[in-house]
């Protein structure tokens, strides 16, 4: 879009860009109009004059020396002829400064404005209802708007410059309907891939997601990062401890390893004798596994907080598994008692399947939506 600077020159005056009415390879005729600030009449607050200008060989262009009227002997006269669509343009302008001078005034330092056209001034200009109305009869359009609206607002360095513009009830409801958006993207992320079985995708998932993570634990956690480096390399330097998830107590700081598996990974082994069943090689494993993963922090933990950029404590991390689906696994209660019976056995370290954790999100959406009759 085309950009106008106004530049004060005193209280009452302002300089305004150059309107171009005509140009060519080499010259081009201009309007250099001035805002005004007149106390005879406040509706007469533009002036100006027209100006040839030629192009320099370093592309600026230069006024041409002006002939004064005054000094124009009998019989001679100057003609300066506007074609239709200068003219057009050129009442159009000042129309615009009109406008812009008697909502804004003189400003008190330079600002540039941006020309919008008539389409977007259409918009903008609207009613709530007429914009409305064109969002619903145009959804595709209203979901691609508002998208680039989140992403300018989220792009700006002093967001809160645009937010407290805006009535504090409007953006507690717009924040409530992006969580639920997440929330809800959240369950039909887990509804459509429970039989899953590329553990990228669900690393790439909770990562993308890592507010899901959150809701494993009584205290407020934050994630570090993913694929996270905790030790263990040896003198040829292979063999590096690489946890899926590296978190922190958010008030303790202190660390938190969190290892995952998919929603397929088998949490039980096959019955051992009537009604008892062990924890399957798998889940078995990630547990040795992440178990291993802390004992590496510990042993060189100083050198690990001192190259990360987040600060972290290592005082008694705790570990957890994330692996399985005991909602299609388990069919009968002996092998709900035999995992609830072994999980509980643990010391720090815990195991919470998918359906949990996703059951634990679907729970806080119903509870947002005010759903409570289904929680």
């Amino acid at each position: 879009m085309d950009r106008l600077k106004i530049t004060p020159t005193s209280n009452r005056t302002a300089n305004v860009q150059d309107i171009v009415l005509r140009s060519k390879k080499r010259v081009r005729l201009v309007f250099r109009p001035m805002l005004v600030d007149n106390y005879k009449s406040k509706d007469a607050c533009i002036r100006g004059y027209f100006v040839y200008q030629k192009k320099r060989k370093n592309d600026e262009w230069e006024d041409l020396k002006t002939l004064a009227l005054s000094g124009l002997r009998s019989g001679e006269w100057i003609k300066l002829e506007l074609h239709s669509s200068e003219l057009l343009k050129l009442i159009a302008e000042i129309n615009s400064l009109y406008n812009l001078f008697r909502e804004q005034g003189i400003p008190r330092q330079t600002f540039e404005y941006v020309k919008l056209d008539s389409h977007v001034r259409a918009l903008i200009e609207a009613n709530e209802s007429d914009f409305a109305e064109f969002l619903l009869e145009n959804e595709e359009v209203g979901i691609e708007v508002v998208l680039r609206v989140l992403r300018w607002v989220s792009g700006l360095d002093n967001v809160s410059g645009v937010v407290h513009l805006w009535d504090s009830s409007n953006l507690r409801r717009l924040s409530s309907v992006v969580g639920l958006s997440a929330l809800e993207g959240c369950m039909n992320i887990w509804k459509q891939n429970q039989d899953n079985s590329d553990e990228d995708f669900w690393q790439r998932t909770l990562s993308d997601n890592s507010f899901v993570l959150s809701q494993m634990f009584a205290n407020p956690v934050i994630i570090i990062k993913g694929k996270a480096y905790v030790g263990g390399k040896s003198i040829t330097n292979t063999g590096g401890s690489i946890v899926d998830f590296l978190a922190k107590n958010d008030i303790t700081n202190d660390a938190v390893l969190i290892e995952i598996k998919t929603p397929t990974t088998k949490l039980l082994g096959n019955k051992y004798r009537d009604g008892v069943y062990p924890i399957s090689s798998e889940l078995s494993g990630s547990i040795s596994q992440v178990c291993y993963y802390r004992h590496s922090m510990l042993l060189e933990y100083f050198e690990l907080s001192y190259k990360s950029p987040e600060e972290f404590r290592a005082f008694d991390p705790l570990c957890v598994v994330i692996a399985g689906n005991a909602t299609a696994e388990f069919d009968d209660d002996d092998k709900v008692r035999s995992f609830t019976l072994l999980r509980g056995q643990l010391s720090r370290t815990q195991v919470i399947t998918y359906d949990e954790l996703f059951g634990k999100v679907s729970l806080l959406l119903k509870t947002l939506k005010g759903d409570f009759d289904s929680v």
